[in-house]
């Protein structure tokens, strides 16, 4: 608040000094004798601050409307699964008997068959939660040359019928069946990035890779699915490896997610889910539930604020622009009320005075505009970075912020430049 007042109270000495000095230095005598020439030097100083407002809002017009396609792009890219129906859930369980885990498998066996509920599937993270998710080194077993450093991937260890449930598509071979936690040798699966990462152009399904870990054991590619981007909505997807997950017996308390595709409502949803808990008598607790949906959206919260932000700034910027404009013309219009007065009794039309003083406006705008979309090209390489999809350049967005910002200027000059053709010459003269 005391920032606001200090700019404030800055603003105005400023601003307020120089019309101050002008009017200091005016000659009585003259300005007695005269009839408009005085006015011309303060007026040009008036259309040189309007139109400083004008480039300004064509400026914040300019970068919210590249902000705002940045994040329309965002809402609509393609994340490599669909959040729309999912529920997440996070559950923990200090019992990880054997009994316990038993039950616990009986449960989402018992969530699937109740109505509304599609897919039950268990994993580590939730999407963009970044301090969940972790990379380690992979390998392929055809790769000759052992000595070159390991790609990272993505660590993620699913259920089998998490691919089911967060609709991600699978690009070759196939899902993870429940018959695979008794194999021999672990199966895995890669995302698309990952498999051409390791095995380049070649089929990944059949062969194997090793984890860098402490005992790394041979683990076989079962299938390769879609790219998915966990980290961030705006970046591209890193590589990922997928594993199926089992409840470690050696760990002291469960503490996983559970995915849950439905067609209810969530609190319909979450009511049926506490239902088939509590009658399973299952050693499980829901510490947290949202949806993917608010997942994601919270994922691109950041730049929705921006956009917002500069909108609300823009909109405030061409509205004093507007006033700005309005404020000019009149004190034009009103300086000149005697010289139009002769021009009509002379013969000249009031829509040629009309239309000759919309032209001063259109000069007046047409400045403006040009400065902002200049300032705008510069200032959108610097916001480069935090765009999505869109470049720094962007000719819709030019061409609608100039319209918006013309036929704003022409409506705050045709206000009072309708004035003049209310006009009495008669009294105008008499004056």
């Amino acid at each position: 608040l005391a920032f606001a007042v200090i700019v404030a109270g800055l603003a105005t000495l400023v601003f307020g000094s120089g019309p101050a000095i002008v009017a200091s230095r005016i000659d009585a005598a003259r300005l007695l004798t005269s009839t408009n020439e005085h006015a011309t030097a303060p007026a040009r100083g008036r259309q040189f601050l309007v139109a400083a407002q004008i480039a300004l809002a064509s400026l914040l017009l300019v970068i919210a409307g590249l902000m705002t396609q940045s994040l329309r792009g965002l809402l609509r890219a393609d994340l490599g699964f669909q959040a729309d129906g999912v529920l997440a859930l996070r559950v923990a369980s200090m019992d990880t008997t054997a009994a316990a885990r038993v039950r616990r498998g009986e449960l989402v066996a018992h969530l699937e068959q109740t109505p509304g509920i599609d897919a039950v599937a268990m994993a580590g993270c939730t999407p963009f939660d970044i301090a969940c998710v972790f990379t380690l080194g992979a390998r392929s077993l055809d790769d000759a040359d052992a000595s070159a450093r390991a790609p990272e991937l993505e660590y993620h260890a699913v259920s089998a019928s998490y691919f089911r449930v967060m609709r991600i598509p699978i690009m070759a071979g196939r899902a993870f069946l429940a018959e695979d936690t008794t194999a021999s040798t672990q199966r895995v699966i890669l995302s698309t990035s990952a498999a051409r990462r390791l095995f380049g152009t070649k089929s990944p399904i059949g062969r194997q890779i090793v984890l860098d870990v402490r005992a790394p054991r041979p683990m076989e590619v079962v299938g390769v699915v879609h790219d998915v981007r966990f980290t961030s909505v705006e970046a591209a997807a890193s590589p990922a490896v997928y594993v199926l997950a089992g409840e470690d017996a050696r760990s002291p308390r469960l503490n996983t997610m559970l995915f849950v595709r439905t067609t209810l409502a969530p609190e319909a949803a979450l009511q049926a889910i506490a239902r088939t808990v509590r009658a399973d008598n299952a050693p499980l607790s829901i510490a947290k539930a949202e949806r993917v949906v608010d997942i994601v959206r919270a994922a691109t919260s950041s730049t929705r604020f921006v956009a917002t932000l500069l909108l609300g700034f823009a909109a405030s910027a061409a509205l004093l622009a507007g006033l700005g404009i309005y404020g000019v013309v009149s004190y034009i219009v009103s300086q000149r009320l005697r010289e139009f007065g002769v021009r009509l009794v002379l013969g000249a039309e009031g829509r040629d005075l009309v239309l000759a003083t919309l032209r001063r406006g259109v000069w007046l705008v047409g400045g403006g505009v040009a400065a902002g979309l200049v300032a705008a090209s510069l200032g959108a390489r610097l916001l480069g970075s935090f765009l999505y999809g869109i470049g720094t350049f962007d000719l819709v967005t030019d061409l609608i912020v100039v319209a918006l910002v013309i036929a704003l200027g022409m409506i705050a000059t045709f206000i009072p430049a309708r004035r003049i053709t209310r006009i009495d010459p008669a009294a105008i003269l008499k004056g």
